[in-house]
């Protein structure tokens, strides 16, 4: 099937493309549709998105949407598509009826299906990859939010770091999160988003792969640990402030931290970040219509398109 879409690029320049549709695909750390697409000269895309009916059912995913697409620009305007370690954004449509993300396609397998099976020097390189995919979101100012092996991609090399629906960029107050692999900040939904609430979870993740299941148990509890788990994730699960960085964590490893561009501008885009908050605090379903009367569209999602491509040309330029 061929579809004809209108979406706009990282400069958030409008672009007609054609795709055609070539399958249904999934990755275990996201909730939203997938299908793996072709643009002009067969060059794969990954689509996700929200169909008409699933947002009607959970309007929530419009937010796992939009905290995909932020997140995912932001990693792709400072490493231009370079870094294996994040995933690239070719263009994204927020004021359709099924609003989607263009992305290229993930690296390597999903790491449930290789990981586990890893001999110690693959599970060595692969905990490296990890910490180097969390080097650069976090550099980038992006905090992954979601951190578990669902979320990550392995080609034998490189560990990549998708599925950005819980994302938020640093310095945002905290959402709450849940579950054993999330740092207490994130639990409590305290405080501003830090990236070292990534490498608390990281931190549970390596103890998972060296210790097993038995880890979750007790997933800051290091007292039986080896020495050798204990002095790698030394401070891991200290408050954040006091927790090192990925870099650090990569030190102890002998493995050099990924460069990173300079600068990364950030400054005079709170506006734009702001009216972007504000429009997602407002959107909705069919229930969130504006105080004025005018109904929203059906997908509830009024004016995302100007706010988010506003946002995006405004750090655009600045750089």
């Amino acid at each position: 099937m061929t579809d004809e879409v209108v979406c706009r690029d990282i400069n958030g320049t409008l672009q007609r493309v054609r795709l055609d549709d070539r399958a249904a695909c999934s990755t275990p750390g996201s909730m939203l549709h997938q299908r793996l697409v072709t643009g002009p000269g067969d060059v794969p895309y990954l689509r996700k998105s929200v169909p008409a009916e699933a947002g009607r059912r959970n309007p929530a995913l419009y937010d796992l949407l939009d905290n995909e697409i932020r997140a995912v620009a932001q990693l792709t305007r400072v490493f231009g598509g370079r870094s294996g370690e994040v995933p690239s954004l070719i263009g994204y449509n927020v004021d359709v009826d099924e609003p989607f993300v263009l992305l290229r396609p993930y690296v390597g397998r999903p790491a449930p299906d290789t990981v586990r099976g890893l001999d110690q020097d693959g599970r060595r390189k692969f905990q490296i990859g990890l910490l180097r995919a969390l080097h650069l979101t976090g550099e980038a100012g992006v905090v992954h939010g979601a951190l578990r092996l669902e979320a990550l991609r392995w080609n034998g090399t490189i560990a990549q770091l998708v599925d950005f629906e819980w994302a938020q960029r640093s310095g945002d107050r905290r959402r709450a999160g849940s579950g054993p692999r999330q740092s207490p900040e994130r639990l409590a939904g305290h405080g501003t988003a830090d990236p070292r609430d990534d490498v608390w979870s990281a931190g549970v993740l390596i103890r998972e792969l060296v210790l097993g299941g038995q880890a979750l148990t007790a997933p800051a509890d290091q007292s039986n640990d080896p020495v050798r788990l204990r002095e790698r994730l030394h401070g891991v699960f200290q408050p954040v402030a006091e927790r090192p960085a990925a870099a650090e964590l990569l030190r102890r490893m002998h493995a050099p931290a990924p460069p990173v561009p300079r600068p990364v501008v950030t400054a005079g885009l709170d506006d734009g970040y702001r009216m972007f908050d504000d429009a997602c605090r407002r959107k909705g379903g069919a229930a969130h219509d504006a105080a004025d009367g005018t109904p929203a569209p059906a997908n509830g999602r009024r004016g995302l398109r100007r706010l988010l491509s506003g946002g995006l040309t405004a750090r655009t330029e600045t750089r």
